[in-house]
């Protein structure tokens, strides 16, 4: 598969349901909305951020050994095919300061990971399968759930 196409399989993944590698089990009630924001700031300061974002890198390396990876900077417009371990750690180290999503697909799966600047979470496309059985076990390893997004 070329780049482009690695840029046309992440769009048209992008508009099917996706779920979320969380530090949180599954979806804030609306109700409980003062105190996820008050949480999700203490969560979001220079120490726990980097924490997290250790988590997605560790779990993405993970994937790593049982399936090919591509990423992508800059919104699918240049990919990095088979990285090297601390070029991925460094894409995701990154995200902590504001700069463009990172996208992280598994073309021999079809799944797509995303992670924007400063969240707490990423989002992942298409998965299903053993590559979902799989990237839901090593997530809980990493202290992270994986939950279908609009789930209460």
């Amino acid at each position: 598969m070329d780049r482009t196409s690695y840029t046309a399989l992440a769009l048209r993944l992008m508009d099917g349901p996706c779920l979320l590698a969380d530090f949180l089990p599954r979806q804030v009630p609306a109700e409980a909305g003062g105190r996820f924001f008050t949480v999700e700031q203490w969560f979001l300061a220079g120490p726990r951020l980097k924490e997290q974002y250790r988590r997605f890198c560790r779990l993405l390396l993970k994937l790593y050994c049982y399936y090919p990876l591509a990423l992508s900077t800059d919104g699918g417009e240049a990919w990095i095919d088979m990285p090297e371990p601390d070029a991925l750690e460094q894409a995701v180290c990154a995200r902590i300061k504001p700069c463009a999503d990172l996208w992280v697909l598994l073309p021999s799966e079809g799944v797509l990971f995303t992670l924007s600047s400063g969240d707490l979470h990423m989002t992942v496309y298409g998965a299903a399968g053993q590559a979902e059985r799989t990237l839901r076990q090593l997530a809980a390893g990493e202290g992270l759930y994986v939950w279908a997004h609009g789930e209460e």
